[in-house]
């Protein structure tokens, strides 16, 4: 079983949903990858990091990048995805250079 680690940019854009039922859905999927290693609705988006798809919401994304045995995460949404994936492939390169 992985580590998840929460980046603060997750934390942060979970924590701004309105969308209380959302953002319930989104902890439920995730505790399921945990347990079972198995993402979902999920695809690779280059350089090692996958995106993970809600089929909820406007589009809910959280993105995902697996170092050794630890699963850093980070959160978007559809309206912005483009920014999102940027800002998850800078994270997903500064984890890389981190000693988990």
């Amino acid at each position: 079983m992985a580590d998840f680690i929460r980046t603060q940019a997750y934390a942060s854009w979970i924590d701004s949903l309105k969308d209380i039922k959302g953002r319930g859905r989104i902890g439920a999927k995730l505790r399921t990858f945990e347990i079972t290693g198995h993402p979902g609705d999920a695809k690779s988006i280059g350089e090692g990091l996958y995106e993970m798809r809600f089929d909820f919401g406007p589009g809910y994304r959280v993105y995902y990048v697996v170092l050794k045995k630890t699963v850093i995460l980070m959160g978007g949404n559809k309206s912005t995805q483009v920014a999102d994936i940027r800002k998850a492939k800078e994270y997903a390169e500064f984890w890389r250079g981190q000693k988990l």
